[in-house]
């Protein structure tokens, strides 16, 4: 929980962007601006960079530049982030482990993603599938190849793609195969049924501690820094994503191979709450997610 002289603080600091808002977004290459604790750098040698507990404006710039803003508006410091980002994993097929949970979405040695979650049609629970980003799924109604030796099939996409990716989602189901033998259960992941929750400002202003399980990483937690963040991805603009900054670092939450990957809030002992989707990182290693309230609307389902 945010302390009462950090969250005055806070307020402190939007009321100086509320003064300086407009002029900061007037400037070239400014897509979005909001109040976020700092990062410190990591020292050469030192321990990574972290999340503190100092409160800044955060400006999201196309381009990072020398010189673009003032180190300061009215005493509050200001932090620039380079938005273009790159998704974890381009266009793939997909891999499974039967009987062991879902783990990769592969089309060669460095091009894979995860598979992150069995869900359900809203409207049908016997319905199953599952779920991963839309950029690590082949062509609609192709058959779903498994990376194991035989490359065994484990499902196809189907005929009517059921997926998405927009400014505010980036995801897609997979029809499992007839009879295929799988569980629900992801090894590291809580199984379901699963609280769809939410990540919001007040997440952001306590940190809210994060986890996934990927294909590539495996099991990592990180730190909520955003609940709105954005991030340029060849050219399409996504916006009101959750930023997570990892607890070893910038690029420690997830890495190539982990898009797809679902977050959870990290409460031992509480309901399991699954609150993302991993799809991007951005050039500060920041990992970018999916609202899931967002991504069940889309897709229709629950998890």
């Amino acid at each position: 929980m945010a302390s009462a002289s950090v969250m005055r603080k806070w307020q402190e600091a939007e009321a100086v962007l509320d003064k300086y808002r407009s002029t900061i977004l007037g400037k070239a290459g400014v897509v979005h601006v909001g109040v976020a604790f700092r990062i410190k750098p990591a020292k050469k040698g030192k321990a990574v960079a972290k999340m503190t507990k100092e409160v800044g404006i955060c400006i999201s710039v196309l381009k990072k530049r020398k010189n673009q803003f003032p180190a300061a508006y009215d005493g509050v410091p200001v932090d620039v982030i380079g938005i273009s980002g790159r998704h974890l994993s381009p266009p793939a097929l997909a891999a499974f482990q039967p009987g062991q949970g879902l783990f990769p979405v592969n089309h060669g040695p460095n091009d894979f993603g995860t598979l992150g979650a069995v869900v359900t049609d809203e409207d049908d629970d016997s319905l199953r599938f599952f779920l991963t980003c839309d950029h690590v799924v082949p062509d609609v109604g192709q058959i779903v190849k498994s990376s194991l030796p035989g490359n065994p099939d484990i499902g196809k996409v189907p005929p009517k793609k059921i997926g998405q990716r927009s400014t505010l989602v980036d995801c897609a189901l997979i029809v499992p195969k007839p009879g295929l033998d799988f569980t629900d259960v992801i090894p590291g992941v809580p199984p379901p049924p699963f609280k769809i929750g939410k990540i919001t400002l007040t997440d952001a202003q306590n940190q809210a501690a994060v986890f996934k399980v990927g294909d590539k990483t495996g099991r990592t937690s990180g730190k909520v820094f955003q609940h709105d963040g954005t991030i340029d991805i060849g050219g399409v603009m996504m916006i009101n994503q959750i930023g997570i900054l990892g607890d070893k670092g910038p690029f420690s939450f997830s890495k190539g191979g982990d898009s797809g990957a679902a977050v959870f809030r990290d409460k031992p002992g509480a309901p399991a709450e699954i609150v993302g989707l991993v799809v991007a990182e951005n050039q500060q290693g920041i990992s970018m997610a999916s609202h899931f309230l967002e991504v069940a609307r889309v897709l229709g389902i629950m998890p």
